[in-house]
């Protein structure tokens, strides 16, 4: 099987064995955005201890596997905690990414936006751990989850970025990104959002959740105080970076006409997508570059981009990095 020189396949018995791995593995892709952290004052820093200890009182094996991370890499975990923050730090978050599914959900599609300076930073991670795999596009310095994924159970996740508001440090809170590997993590849907309701939180993203095993799909849009779940039932289905459930519009802090990109991707998404659709059609879609650098499904600030074939238990996946291989596929045996 031919596959990217940005694809990493890692076992491992322990969360901290696994983050040793990963630190090893991409440590190297982080030294650029590392150095270009801006230093905190020591409130902010002492906020972020603060939240460490909180995090880790909720989800230990992911701080243990972030310990295992920054030992492995060769840096500091407070640097590396802060990285792994930037979403929620910097509240008014770039507009990026643009999520799909249809075939009554068995077929998924995905686009990565990011920096351009980003796509050295993307990986294609398979990990298994204490026996369960997650396949995923995984950022180097994060904890994963934040983008797209789908785990032994079969629960597919996309992430879409949302506006945060300026964040609340009255009380320690868990990060996005933790939140994301967390629910990238999940077996039960209910069971997590239950946790999720009493777990002060940083800020949100827009969750597509797709059932890879069965029904229940759900798209969860979260904010610092609220959340909504919403049952996915009508196919074909798209989401941006806007916040779309109706209970949820108050927190789109820009305007229609300051969050062009987002509804432009979302117009051009729904406008293409179709209910019957071939991989190689959603391919074609996820690649339309028709309204520009900017609003366009494949824009300038694309860095990778997969499709899901849920029945056939594989992926097709092409990054900015390596651009001469274009869609490559990726099989999901562990399914």
């Amino acid at each position: 099987m031919t596959v990217h020189t940005h694809y990493h396949d890692i076992t491992a018995d322990t969360p901290r064995e696994m983050g040793l791995a990963l630190g090893r593995t991409f440590g190297g892709a982080l030294q650029p955005f590392l150095g270009a952290l801006k230093p905190l004052r020591e409130q902010a820093r002492s906020y972020l201890a603060a939240c460490l200890a909180f995090t880790r009182l909720h989800f230990p094996d992911y701080v243990e596997e972030l310990e295992g991370y920054a030992e492995g890499a060769g840096v500091d975990l407070g640097l590396l905690w802060q990285m792994l923050l930037e979403d929620d730090i910097n509240a008014l978050r770039p507009e990026k990414c643009t999520s799909m599914a249809t075939n009554k959900g068995r077929l998924i599609g995905h686009n990565e936006d990011w920096s351009a300076d980003a796509a050295g930073r993307l990986f294609i991670l398979r990990r298994t751990l204490r026996g369960r795999s997650l396949f995923e596009l995984h950022y180097a310095g994060t904890l994963g989850g934040n983008a797209l994924s789908i785990n032994s159970s079969g629960l597919v996740q996309m992430i879409n970025s949302l506006e945060g508001t300026p964040l609340d440090t009255s009380v320690p809170r868990v990060p996005t990104n933790i939140i994301g590997r967390f629910m990238a993590d999940s077996a039960d849907i209910e069971a997590a959002l239950v946790k999720l309701q009493s777990i002060p939180r940083m800020n949100g993203y827009a969750h597509t959740l797709i059932q890879a095993k069965g029904t229940g799909h759900r798209l969860l849009e979260l904010s610092q105080n609220e959340i909504s779940a919403h049952e996915i039932t009508q196919f074909p289905f798209v989401h941006a970076n806007h916040y779309t459930l109706d209970d949820m519009l108050h927190c789109n802090r820009r305007p229609p006409a300051e969050s062009e990109s987002s509804r432009q991707r979302y117009a051009g998404a729904s406008a293409g997508i179709t209910a019957q659709m071939t991989p190689e059609q959603l391919m074609a879609l996820l690649k339309n570059d028709s309204k520009g650098p900017d609003n366009s499904l494949f824009n300038r600030r694309t860095i990778a981009g997969a499709v899901m074939d849920l029945d056939a238990k594989c992926a097709w996946i092409h990054l900015a990095s390596e651009p001469e291989k274009d869609w490559l596929r990726y099989g999901l045996d562990f399914l």
